[in-house]
């Protein structure tokens, strides 16, 4: 099954899909004992019979509660008070279903978005960690030590917080790494080498978006070099099992996905200066040749003339043989 929460006209409900069918089999839905505010994300324990989620919420409502859900019948049978007014963006159960992470938006520019700690048991506020602007969402490596904290907010946004959570009940924030734009979601690979960001840049200050992928290093927890656009709008990101593929959900009019290739690859290549036709005369010419090793292979190559990679000079797909002629 799979679990979708959301706000779907003026009800907050979580839409049930049969996955083998790709269709909605139920709702679940709050009442007046334990209601829905929002619900942006849940969290399923390991053994998939337990659900906990967290709310956005208003901020008119006296708190909003992370309600736990039997998946077993679909309905909601308790809640967790987490002090805060709205703005719970995200949530993570640890692997031995101990300890809840939520992370929590409650302010864009001074660094009061925060992590509240829960212990599951008896359901208390163990900690609870500040020092984020405008989290959108966190993920986690699959050791379950670190979590990787999007912070798209103002001010001192446009970073993705480096949390150490290998203590559960002492999560430390270890780093901070900045960004060109402004992170909306982080995915963790599931050899848990790499963490993909989407980000997205507003284009003349108006409500014109262009988005981006870029990558972080686990093993130094650094920003790689590798940058490249994506939809004007993209929302979110998982990654196949194997680390090979990436799906990006875009919102925009089409409602599409893109799929990228997320190997890296190996290149050796040459050049040499050789004679060539070109036109009615011979010249000499550079002839750059290469070969790529890895899995999966590109599917094709982009060929620039400066190292900031804008002036594309040559598209050469990988069915062809991998040498051109710079004239």
């Amino acid at each position: 099954m799979l679990f979708r929460s959301g706000v779907q006209g003026n009800t907050n409900v979580i839409s049930v899909i049969d996955i083998a069918t790709n269709v909605v089999t139920g709702h679940i839905t709050g009442d007046n004992t334990y209601p829905l505010y929002e619900p942006t994300a849940m969290a399923i324990t390991s053994d998939g019979t337990m659900g906990y989620v967290c709310n956005y919420g208003q901020g008119t409502q006296p708190s909003v509660d992370v309600a736990k859900i039997d998946l077993m019948t679909n309905t909601i049978i308790d809640s967790i008070s987490i002090g805060t007014s709205y703005g719970s963006t995200d949530i993570y159960l640890n692997s031995t279903n101990d300890y809840l992470y939520v992370l929590n938006d409650n302010d864009q520019t001074n660094g009061g978005g925060s992590i509240t700690v829960i212990r599951t048991s008896d359901k208390s506020l163990v900690t609870t960690v500040t020092g984020f602007y405008g989290p959108y969402n966190f993920a986690a490596n699959p050791a379950g030590t670190t979590l990787y904290v999007a912070n798209y907010g103002n001010n001192n946004g446009n970073t993705v917080s480096v949390v150490d959570i290998s203590t559960p009940t002492l999560p430390v924030i270890t780093k901070t790494i900045t960004f060109s734009y402004s992170p909306l979601g982080v995915v963790v690979n599931g050899q848990g080498t790499y963490v993909y960001v989407i980000s997205e840049k507003n284009i003349n200050n108006n409500n014109d978006y262009q988005g981006y992928l870029q990558v972080i290093d686990t093993a130094t927890n650094t920003l790689m070099s590798v940058m490249f656009q994506v939809a004007n709008v993209a929302l979110g990101m998982v990654c196949s099992q194997d680390g090979n593929y990436g799906y990006i959900s875009n919102n925009n009019s089409s409602g599409s996905i893109t799929v990228i290739g997320l190997s890296f690859f190996t290149f050796t290549g040459q050049a040499c200066k050789t004679e060539n036709v070109f036109l009615t005369q011979k010249d000499l010419v550079n002839r750059i040749n290469w070969q790529v090793f890895g899995s999966p292979l590109p599917v094709g190559y982009a060929i620039y003339s400066d190292e900031a990679l804008t002036k594309k000079i040559a598209t050469i797909q990988r069915a062809t043989d991998l040498f051109y002629y710079d004239h």
